[in-house]
């Protein structure tokens, strides 16, 4: 106890001393409590930003999902169209090989007639040459006049053989 103080102003003394120290532990405690509570609102509100930015590279993905569907629709589509075209040339490139052959089958076929039409020919020609070598025979035998002229032939042609 300080000299010159009594027990009793010394306890009031005290107990004012302890008061305004608890009141200064209650301050300090406010404070903390009010600097915590800051800090729990910055730190929500960093929360709050971290969702809304999550929030949003979900709908970033979300549309790169959707980019990334349509290329492999279009990827596939175009698969089709290509097997479509591959299909296209195959027949078309069939149906040319079928009127090549056709085509050449044609002038096989109108070749052997020309030439069945030229034997044939031939053999009229062979065979009117051997009709008329005959009827001269009998013209010179029977004694017609030299005159005389086969059908399609003149009779100075006639005369000439």
């Amino acid at each position: 106890m300080p000299a010159g103080i009594s027990e009793s102003d010394f306890k009031v003394q005290s107990e004012r001393i302890l008061r305004q120290i608890r009141a200064v532990k209650v301050e300090g405690l406010q404070a903390d409590l009010e600097r915590e509570k800051w800090v729990t609102k910055r730190k929500q509100k960093s929360v709050e930003v971290a969702q809304e930015q999550y929030r949003q590279e979900e709908i970033k993905l979300s549309i790169e999902q959707v980019r990334t569907d349509t290329l492999r629709n279009n990827l596939k589509r175009t698969e089709v169209e290509r097997s479509i075209s591959e299909v296209e040339i195959t027949g078309t490139q069939d149906r040319l090989s079928f009127e090549t052959q056709s085509v050449e089958l044609n002038r096989d076929i109108f070749r052997q007639r020309l030439e069945s039409m030229n034997l044939t020919l031939g053999e009229a020609t062979f065979h009117n040459d051997d009709r008329r070598s005959e009827f001269r025979e009998k013209e010179i035998r029977v004694g017609l006049p030299r005159s005389f002229s086969f059908p399609g032939v003149s009779a100075a042609n006639a005369n000439l053989n």
